[in-house]
């Protein structure tokens, strides 16, 4: 299971927070990155081999060692061990409540159990505040609303597995077929994309592409199980002229209509 690591928040007040005093140094640098390395849900693999290869890739540090700071933070409940898929996972503690996601990204872990997502406590020291957290939920929707004022998507509202020149393509592309795209539909598409990306292996330039070409206002399924023309053929051809393609189409049904008029 691939795994892209998240930036997160940490307020001033992790650094004099009394729970996470009570542990060693290492641990608490330990459950920074298992913010990073959790899933948008506060969920993250829990295999210590792995956690330890992935947070310190250039340090020589014994399993043991490494084990004995995560049971540091199990111990004083910020973090809390479940199994699910014959794997052991760990969920963070008042995760959702003090981070500010604005993009969520589909589930990559199986859900901790409820009584763990119920019984979370605010008690995840150095996390975003309730009070914080709205603060900085206003100010996401602010900077949000003024760039979605410029004619095209800024490419920092762009997911990383699309290309912001292909994306930009797509967003033109409405624009010509007179059906701009709302944050809504942009959020829809990007869902789709990831979720044929992960399941299928299809490229999600490739499908916008397919849409820009054939005039649609969506986005549909590669022919060919994504061996078409669409799918690794055209991963040789680069980038096709597509708005090219829907300007002259437009052009056409605008001599068509006319020449009907006279």
């Amino acid at each position: 299971m691939e795994y892209m690591p998240r930036n997160r928040m940490i307020k001033t007040e992790f650094w004099n927070d009394e729970k996470l005093a009570t542990v060693s140094r290492d641990a608490r640098l330990t459950f920074i990155a298992l913010w990073n390395l959790s899933d948008d849900y506060g969920s993250v693999r829990g295999h210590p081999l792995w956690l330890k290869n992935t947070i310190y890739p250039y340090d020589e540090i014994k399993p043991v060692d490494f084990k004995k700071w995560l049971d540091e933070l199990e111990n004083i409940h910020v973090i809390t061990p479940y199994d699910g898929e014959g794997e052991r996972f760990y969920y963070i503690r008042g995760f959702t409540k003090h981070q500010v996601i604005s993009h969520p990204s589909l589930f990559r872990n199986p859900s901790p159990p409820v009584t763990l997502t119920e019984d979370s406590d605010s008690t995840t020291g150095g996390l975003l505040s309730e009070r914080e957290r709205k603060r900085e939920s206003k100010r996401e929707s602010k900077r949000e609303s003024k760039s979605k004022r410029i004619d095209s998507f800024s490419p920092i509202f762009i997911p990383d597995f699309i290309s912001s020149h292909t994306w930009a393509d797509f967003v033109q592309h409405r624009k010509l077929l007179k059906s701009p795209l709302t944050d809504r539909a942009s959020e829809l598409i990007f869902k789709k994309l990831e979720n044929w990306k992960l399941k299928l292996d299809w490229n999600p330039d490739d499908v916008l592409n397919q849409s820009i070409e054939r005039g649609w206002k969506g986005v549909f399924e590669l022919p060919d199980g994504g061996n078409g023309s669409f799918g690794s053929q055209n991963k040789q051809k680069g980038r096709m002229t597509s708005i090219e393609q829907i300007k002259k189409q437009r052009q056409e049904e605008r001599r068509i209509q006319n020449g009907n008029s006279g």
